[in-house]
């Protein structure tokens, strides 16, 4: 087996500051990458600013004879999310990998939550992500390479009480990925989606009473890298990473009731039909959002319903 080089590299790490984003930030500058790590450095909710948080980052990696910048811009800004692009492209002159780590949270219940909330998660966790990945399309399309690895989690896919923002986000940026993957294709751009789960300041209520040993960043952050990496294979597959296990997610579609278009169909025949309806015995996963009809499933599911 090769090893994996980001040797000539240039990668982007969006909240790299801490926990997660700093081990995958730290692991790509120790096989060779030049990386900008960025770092509002604020607080969980998204308040506040602390430039020393991403130049501690920079200054871990100088310190271990590896290469790194620091910004401090808000990837919830357009602006400041393109600035970081800049950056690299001054400093580095190309970018190779985009990383799309930095996040915030706003929770409580639904209607306690204002429209502001909303916003505010949405636009640093799925606009910072469009935003920093569309500075970054036309350089990779150019060069016929990237990588780019988005975040999502548990939460976007199963639902998580209380943080409809959040669930809210990281479901949205799925679907980003996958309609980027298939526009990246031929342009030699794969990208793909980690959903971690690791105990960081964000999670760390989750971990009370336990010391977390191993839930660490660091057991997240080998899947982010092969993602990132030129030996990459895979291209729209969202992965999970928690706890050292690493697992394929994928929506799937069962098999379902099909009635004859060419006659009506009344909701009485959709009731009768529900339990048909709802198995998803010999479920399917979709290759395309447009594929529709049992001749297009593939990879079946063998665990019953």
């Amino acid at each position: 087996m090769q090893d994996v080089s980001f040797e000539g590299q240039v990668a982007i790490v969006t909240g790299a500051g801490v926990g997660i984003g700093r081990a995958y930030a730290m692991a790509l500058a120790a096989r060779g990458a030049q990386v900008v790590v960025n770092d509002l450095g604020g607080s969980l909710n998204g308040f506040g600013a602390d430039a020393s948080v991403a130049q501690a980052v920079v200054d871990a990696i100088r310190a271990k004879g590896g290469e790194a910048v620091a910004n401090v811009g808000s990837v919830g800004d357009a602006a400041s999310a393109r600035g970081i692009v800049t950056q690299v492209l001054e400093t580095y002159g190309t970018v190779d990998a985009v990383i799309c780590n930095a996040g915030n949270g706003r929770s409580g219940a639904f209607d306690a939550l204002t429209l502001d909330d909303f916003r505010a998660v949405i636009d640093v966790h799925l606009f910072g992500t469009i935003s920093v990945v569309h500075a970054a399309w036309p350089i990779m399309k150019a060069k016929q390479y990237g990588r780019v690895v988005m975040t999502a989690s548990a939460a976007g896919m199963w639902g998580v009480h209380e943080v409809a923002p959040y669930c809210a986000a990281k479901a949205g940026i799925i679907g980003l990925a996958k309609s980027l993957a298939h526009e990246g294709e031929p342009l030699g751009i794969k990208v793909n989606v980690v959903s971690p789960a690791a105990k960081t300041r964000m999670s760390a209520h989750l971990f009370e009473g336990r010391s977390g040993w191993t839930w660490r960043p660091e057991v997240v952050e080998p899947m982010v890298t092969y993602l990132a990496s030129n030996q990459c294979r895979h291209n729209g597959r969202v992965y999970s990473a928690m706890g050292g296990n690493f697992a394929r997610v994928e929506a799937m579609q069962g098999f379902g009731k099909s009635f004859d278009a060419r006659h009506d169909i009344s909701v009485e025949d959709v009731i009768a039909q529900l339990d048909a309806i709802d198995d998803m015995k010999g479920a399917r996963w979709m290759a395309h959002g447009r594929d529709a009809g049992p001749a297009i499933y593939d990879v079946p599911v063998e665990q019953g319903t």
